[in-house]
């Protein structure tokens, strides 16, 4: 997918926003914060945080995020021993979010090491 990675000016955060096929200009249908320096880099942003909407932040406690978005019933771990949680919203015929934007489905990932949030990703599924 197309997208545009962006480090913070310290090189300790980056944001990555990506685009899905026939999405217009400036049209990003994913968000993703993150430790891990991506492939490639458009820019530096000024600043030294990168917080979502939501408040939600790199190294936040997994109750914190948990207390922001509510609890999940997907919980699981990754190969690396990290703790994922994922939430989607499916219900396109009742949920404006999903009728405003004619996507089929919003999800949130956010991946915890010991110390806290590593990796946090929301935005539509691609169609």
């Amino acid at each position: 997918m197309p997208h545009a990675s962006y480090c913070d000016r310290d090189r300790t955060s980056f944001a990555t926003f990506s685009l899905h096929y026939g999405s217009g200009h400036d049209q990003y249908a994913e968000m993703e914060l993150s430790r891990a320096e991506p492939d490639t880099m458009f820019g530096v942003l000024i600043g030294n945080l990168f917080r979502s909407s939501l408040g939600i932040e790199l190294g936040m406690a997994q109750k914190k995020v948990e207390a922001i978005l509510g609890t999940t019933r997907t919980v699981g771990k990754g190969a690396n021993g990290n703790t994922l949680l994922r939430y989607r919203i499916d219900d396109f015929g009742t949920t404006g979010v999903l009728n405003g934007y004619a996507l089929p489905t919003y999800f949130i990932t956010a991946e915890f090491d010991a110390v806290g949030l590593v990796e946090y990703r929301f935005g539509f599924e691609y169609p």
